[in-house]
């Protein structure tokens, strides 16, 4: 199959396919990719894919949608014609989270993610099928992939024959401002970091976070003991017009952040794990895979029951190694952990809802609004799943008297395949059997009794295990500050019961608090504080009074409503850290410790030119 994109009209977010596509005779079905790996859910653009046309031997040729398949495209005959040739649009729309389809694109940069820009026949396997891509670029852009290009002229690219599966694999990032950086580690695969921003200010990467970037390839490959590929580059794009996250390749990954993410302390904190999570991935995830998550095509559901294995174990080890790698202090670490333990304890939603449930509905769950988060629960087996490794960490450490932890499971899990195969799927039995093989422990009830069971209080039990607890202060750390700050929002959870934006929006609120008691309801917006008109700064001053006055009056505009809505309250300011236990072994410290030898650094380089 051959591709050509023309993204020369990207800053305007649209994209101009051609495609040649081989097909047999009689009618062909051609498919638009819906599941895509790592999204964990029907999440292909097909809104996106617009002024569609086919041709046979020079001539048009009709299609129609399949019935019951938004996806798929019959064409009832092809003229005796062993090729298709296809044209269509993509487009994107503006903005980020809640937009009918995430952007990617500004006028200054561009994310290629290759499945919404293709179609392929129905039927085919994606690792057999192979494509030669080609794309052009804005003129004076500059790229970045995990892709190899065959040729490259001022503004196209062609790029060395794939498999489908590959090409889906491998996103382009690529813009006008545009740096690159070395994180290879001594004697390892070559890894790369090229970033692309709406501005050049952006690009301006302090040097303590670059070595923290070349310590974190290092401290990979120390937990795990090998690379599961021959190069790695990390994809970043700093912009406030696409929405934050990252997504995983085996190769490489998209992370998305923030214009000013490398300037602002706080979210430089605050999005510390980012990296570090995906590039965790290539292990978990990539090359180790749930088998419910290994399919022949990208139009197969997947069984998404064992993401406490796939996200949950990759969150614990993108949170280990910003610590281990120097991206976060120790006592950052703590803190985060503090607010993962706090956060958990209190959503009511555990109530009702397993952590095994949030896994099995991820593919809708994650598409849910953000209002009654805490009581609908989100995709908590994120979060809560790095106090339930962090567990099993402690109990390995315990059980052999600190002989082996829960790095040697990794190793086991993750490390060394003799023929490096792309995908190695496991079942929940073969995660069991190899903690088992680390230490002999009743591994099937541990996690049945904090995956599949309801649990009030998953804190607990976690950090004791590791010598900690947690408790609430009237001062939030600088941790807790910073995820305020990055995320716009002031978290009252602890106190009121209440999140709230800084613009005043009522984003969730916490049933059994004084917010819920009060009737207030998401979505609403703060319009006054104690009779006072809104600011964060109004809003915290009065949680401060509150054991003074008893109370803390809102005035609400809901809808077209006005509303007072009063609040008894007198606890003050409760914000979450972690305390050490007396006469316990502190075994998260021990957790959180580099492995990989500090002399091996490199120091601060300048960026790679483009």
């Amino acid at each position: 199959m051959h591709i050509e994109v023309d993204a020369s009209d990207a800053p305007q977010r649209i994209l101009h396919v051609r495609q040649t596509i081989p097909v047999g005779p009689g009618p062909v079905t051609l498919v638009f990719p819906k599941w895509l790996p790592g999204e964990h859910g029907p999440t292909g653009p097909i809104n996106d894919l617009v002024n569609l046309h086919m041709r046979a031997r020079g001539k048009p040729v009709a299609w129609q949608r399949a019935p019951r398949d938004a996806y798929a495209f019959v064409v009832p005959s092809t003229e005796g014609a062993d090729a298709l040739d296809v044209s269509f649009d993509a487009v994107t729309s503006v903005g980020g989270r809640g937009a009918p389809s995430p952007a990617s694109a500004t006028p200054e940069l561009l994310v290629l993610k290759w499945n919404a820009v293709l179609l392929y026949e129905s039927g085919v396997a994606v690792s057999e099928a192979r494509v030669e891509a080609s794309l052009r670029l804005p003129p004076g852009w500059s790229w970045g992939s995990a892709l190899i290009a065959r040729s490259e002229s001022p503004t196209r690219l062609r790029f060395a024959p794939v498999s489908l599966e590959t090409l889906i694999d491998s996103p382009v990032v690529a813009g006008a401002e545009t740096t690159r950086f070395d994180l290879s580690p001594p004697g390892g695969p070559p890894h790369k970091l090229f970033a692309a921003a709406d501005s050049a200010r952006a690009l301006a990467l302090p040097p303590e976070t670059l070595a923290g970037y070349r310590a974190l390839v290092r401290e990979a490959g120390a937990l795990f003991g090998t690379y599961p590929y021959e190069s790695y580059t990390f994809l970043l794009t700093l912009s406030d017009h696409l929405p934050f996250g990252g997504l995983e390749h085996h190769a490489s990954s998209d992370n998305r952040v923030a214009e000013d993410t490398w300037l602002d302390p706080h979210k430089r904190l605050f999005r510390s794990a980012l990296l570090p999570h995906e590039l965790v991935h290539s292990w978990n995830g990539k090359y180790r895979r749930p088998q419910g998550l290994v399919v022949r095509d990208y139009q197969q559901a997947h069984d998404t029951r064992l993401l406490w294995v796939y996200e949950g174990l990759t969150s614990y080890w993108g949170e280990v190694l910003a610590a281990r790698a120097g991206l976060r202090t120790r006592e950052q670490a703590q803190e985060f952990l503090a607010m993962t333990a706090a956060g958990m304890d209190a959503q009511t939603g555990r109530t009702w809802r397993s952590l095994a449930d949030t896994a099995a509905t991820a593919p809708h769950l994650g598409q849910a609004v953000k209002h009654w988060r805490n009581l609908r629960r989100g995709l908590d087996y994120y979060p809560e799943m790095v106090l339930v490794w962090l567990e099993a960490d402690g109990l390995v450490r315990q059980a052999t008297q600190g002989a082996r932890t829960l790095d040697d499971f990794c190793r086991r899990f993750a490390g060394p395949s003799g023929d490096r195969v792309r995908v190695s799927p496991y079942e929940r039995n073969d995660v069991l059997e190899l903690l088992r093989e680390v230490a002999p422990l009743d591994w099937d009830a541990f996690f049945t009794s904090r995956i599949e069971a309801i649990v009030a209080q998953p804190s607990r039990t976690a950090l004791g295990n590791v010598g900690w607890r947690l408790v609430f202060t009237r001062e939030p750390t600088e941790t807790f500050r910073a995820l305020e700050a990055a995320s716009r929002e002031l978290n009252l959870t602890y106190s009121l019961g209440l999140v709230v934006s800084h613009e005043g929006e009522v984003v969730d609120v916490v049933p059994g608090t004084a917010a819920a008691r009060a009737r207030v309801p998401p979505g609403a917006r703060v319009v006054a504080v104690n009779g006072r008109k809104f600011s964060r700064e109004r809003l915290l001053a009065a949680v401060e009074d509150s054991p003074r006055r008893r109370k803390v009056e809102l005035l609400l505009e809901n809808q077209e409503f006005f509303e007072a809505h009063e609040l008894v309250y007198a606890g003050g300011p409760r914000y979450p850290r972690l305390e050490r236990l007396e006469h316990a072994p502190d075994l998260l410290g021990s957790i959180l410790t580099a492995r990989a030898p500090s002399s091996q650094a490199k120091p601060p380089t300048p960026p790679i030119g483009d």
